[in-house]
């Protein structure tokens, strides 16, 4: 009976010994990278093509969410008489690799040296590596009579 009892305990020992090197060594691995952080990225300076407005060059920032990504586009008004328009802005950039295009649009009212802003959020998210160029097109000219719309604070 000793003998098996002997047995018993060394049984014991040997997996209480596995057991704390196995915790051991899990802790001292890393934690695995979190996938649902929000990546941010901002791209200054980008020239606008716009035909119909004068505009100055783009700052476009965004993040990318785990469900969306955000975008924002904010540029300056150059029109001497202001910007009032329903806008189209595709946004050409690249997304690992690819060549990529977002499509939204807006209205614009600001006076002369103004900054403006036009933004969206695009399903499913997408990465951004770089943007590529922006066109901006004129859908329709606003009556300059028109109130303004309330600024947000």
């Amino acid at each position: 009976m000793t003998n098996r009892r002997t047995w018993l305990v060394v049984a014991i020992i040997v997996l209480a010994v596995v057991a704390i090197v196995l915790y051991w060594r899990g802790c001292r691995t890393a934690p695995p990278e979190p996938t649902d952080v929000a990546r941010d990225f901002l791209v200054e300076g980008v020239s606008v093509d716009s035909p119909d407005l004068a505009v100055g060059p783009a700052m476009v920032r965004g993040t990318v969410h785990p469900g969306y990504t955000d975008w924002a586009c904010l540029f300056e008004c150059r029109e001497p008489d202001g910007c009032r328009a329903e806008v189209q802005m595709v946004i050409t950039y690249m997304s690992k690799g690819k060549v990529e295009r977002l499509i939204f649009g807006g209205t614009l009212q600001a006076a002369a040296g103004e900054t403006m802003r036009i933004a969206r959020v695009q399903r499913p998210p997408t990465p951004v590596d770089e943007v590529e160029s922006i066109a901006l097109e004129v859908i329709a000219t606003l009556d300059p009579n028109a109130p303004a719309p309330t600024p947000i604070e």
